[in-house]
């Protein structure tokens, strides 16, 4: 009984609320009984931070309300809806401009862009309408998840590790006979996929398509460059649910997505590193977010995602990547975890005494590199031969992998080492035995 008069009690709330709203919105116009439109809508800006749209419009001009779910910022909307075409300007508590809302309205959604007072600052908002006002945010994990595949075909087994992001974009990695492969790509409005593979250095392998209505079972085609097709049956192996946190106000924005994985252990350390990296971007916002200056609107932005290299009962491997505008919070975690000990690998698990990475590395990436698409850039070229250390290593199915720091130029560059050219610097480990059988 006590639920149901719980429930009873929030709706009434919500309902007088959206009733106060809709006339102090309906009050800023001179006549506000001439107001014959006014809708609410909820949706997401920049794939991530929930916000919440209120439109009225009385025939010639359109006011209304944006809130961001999560912080509860508030901005008002004024301008104007032609055709189911709206240019709103956004003003702060103040009465500053500090951005505009450029969209249509497309029967029950709505599809925007917002940006700064400059334009240097874009983002995408897509909305659905709702009956009153919703503003309470929802898990932004939904409708995103790790996926591990395997594809049979032709003679050929391909197993991709496929993570899907906002807005339908993709991204991974695939193991085709003995080596693994990067790609990035998306599920466009057929429900298709459509992800493209290439080499640690950059070359392009081909493309796999094919329809993704079910994602349980489903049949590709991988297009090498040479264009060569081959058709490959894939079934789902395993779906890893990813957590989110996501945050946004009037001057800052931060959100990361992790995997949460079978490994009660391995998600307790990942769980630790995300909340102290939240945590300091809190600590950040609180500080530069008193300031309610209309040309640091949006201006402090930090991202976080974590990538799966391996997933399986003899190892979890990947890499964590922390990035920012204010430059102190960037950092990469490579990580090797154990899941039968619950222990993360670390350099001296794996290698013997002697081996001096930086040294080694150094020397082979001279070669390797050559055949990169920046090489021919002398700027790139002297950053990879004098001054990027590879100091980052996870332990792939194909071999380690060696990686950079983040170069706000050149990213974060990578090359994978064979275990057969590593063996006489790799301890007898019992998962490098199992990868090299």
């Amino acid at each position: 009984m006590r639920f149901f008069t719980s429930i009873i009690l929030l709706f009434l709330f919500q309902l007088s609320f959206s009733q106060t709203l809709e006339q102090e919105i309906r009050s800023r116009f001179t006549n506000p009984r001439k107001v014959d439109f006014l809708k609410y809508y909820k949706g997401r800006i920049d794939h991530f931070n929930d916000i919440a749209l209120v439109l009225a419009h009385d025939g010639q001009k359109c006011k209304g309300q944006l809130t961001y779910l999560r912080s509860k910022t508030i901005f008002n909307l004024e301008g104007t809806i032609m055709n189911q075409q709206f240019l709103l300007n956004e003003l702060d508590e103040l009465g500053n401009v500090t951005g505009s809302l450029n969209g249509e309205i497309k029967g029950n959604s709505i599809e925007a862009e917002w940006e700064n007072l400059n334009n240097s600052i874009g983002k995408k908002a897509i909305l659905t309408e709702t009956t009153k006002l919703e503003d309470f945010p929802v898990h932004c994990g939904d409708n995103k998840w790790v996926s591990i595949y395997v594809g049979k075909g032709n003679g050929l087994e391909l197993e991709l590790i496929v993570q899907k992001r906002s807005n339908n974009q993709l991204s991974g990695i695939a193991y085709l006979e003995g080596k693994s492969y990067q790609f990035q790509g998306d599920i466009d409005e057929r429900n298709f996929i459509n992800v493209y593979l290439k080499t640690h250095i950059e070359r392009n392998y081909g493309k796999l398509t094919g329809d993704f209505k079910n994602q349980n079972f489903f049949r590709a085609n991988l297009i090498a460059e040479n264009g060569q097709s081959r058709t490959l049956t894939f079934k789902l192996k395993e779906r890893l649910r990813v957590g989110c946190i996501e945050y946004a106000d009037y001057v800052s924005s931060f959100d990361l997505t992790y995997p949460k994985t079978k490994s009660a252990q391995f998600n307790n350390w990942l769980g630790k590193i995300v909340n102290d990296w939240a945590q300091s971007c809190r600590n950040y916002s609180k500080k530069v977010s008193f300031s309610k200056n209309s040309q640091l609107r949006a201006s402090v932005r930090a991202f976080g995602w974590c990538s799966m290299d391996v997933y399986s009962n003899e190892l979890i491997s990947g890499f964590l990547s922390f990035n920012s505008t204010w430059g102190k919070n960037d950092r990469g975690i490579a990580f090797n975890f154990d899941p039968k000990t619950e222990q993360l690998l670390t350099h001296d698990d794996i290698f013997k005494p002697h081996f001096n990475q930086n040294h080694f590395i150094k020397n082979l990436v001279k070669t390797i590199y050559t055949n990169h698409p920046l090489w021919g850039d002398e700027d790139f070229r002297s950053w990879i031969e004098e001054d990027a250390a590879f100091p980052h290593f996870i332990i792939r199915k194909d071999g380690i992998n060696f990686s950079t720091n983040f170069n706000v130029l050149y990213g974060r560059q990578n090359v994978t080492i064979p275990f057969e050219e590593l063996g006489a610097f790799l301890k007898e480990h019992e998962i490098l035995k199992k990868l090299t059988k």
